[in-house]
């Protein structure tokens, strides 16, 4: 609870200040990043699936969702050099997101994303004998960061043009992060808040 009140994942909105507006539940969530709404995924479904459900939150007022989250646990979404340096996002997470703003677009709704998941660093390499994401690393390390938050940088500005976009979150529940301490997490967070602003 102490470590949720002092670390948080800020939205950075675009533009000024919008106005409140109901928010959807994260209406979808897988955590393998490049399969960001795959139906062979947990949490994942197909386009008409999702266009349905879209439809239904749109219909019952709601005017923004919430995505959680867009890279996920990174386990398919990022493309590391020998040294473990991160060099490439999957272009299957840029590919995805453009349908998921193309079907929000359809039903009139702005849309938060988040760009990475606490699972990325919690500690936990297997969930069962499925292997899993876990890279602290890309955010302890200062120069592995540096590259990450790079290519988050460069994922956010293909989307400038996009008016579905309400806002960029860095991570969700950072403050479950657990390999990392306090100020790695914040350190990510402001690198990354400023990296977005730059490139929207």
């Amino acid at each position: 609870e102490e470590r949720a009140r002092l670390v948080s994942s800020p939205h950075i909105m675009r533009g000024p200040a919008a106005p409140p507006a109901p928010v959807g539940l994260d209406a979808f969530a897988s955590h393998s990043g490049a399969n960001v709404f795959s139906p062979g995924v947990v949490g994942g479904m197909t386009d008409a699936q999702l266009d349905q459900r879209l439809a239904s939150l749109a219909s019952a007022g709601h005017q923004v969702i919430r995505y959680m989250s867009v890279l996920g646990d990174l386990r398919e979404a990022i493309e590391r050099d020998a040294q473990g340096r991160p060099v490439r996002l999957a272009q299957a997470a840029t590919e995805q997101t453009r349908r998921l703003l193309d079907l929000a677009a359809r039903h009139g709704l702005k849309v938060i994303l988040v760009l990475t998941d606490f699972t990325m660093a919690d500690l936990v390499t297997k969930e069962g004998s499925q292997p899993v994401g876990d890279f602290p690393e890309l955010i302890r390390d200062p120069a592995k960061r540096q590259a990450f938050v790079a290519l988050l940088q460069a994922f956010v500005a293909q989307f400038t043009d996009r008016a579905e976009v309400l806002a960029w979150e860095p991570m969700n529940e950072p403050e479950n992060a657990a390999a990392l301490t306090l100020a790695e997490i914040q350190a990510f967070v402001s690198e990354t808040a400023s990296a977005i602003r730059a490139a929207d």
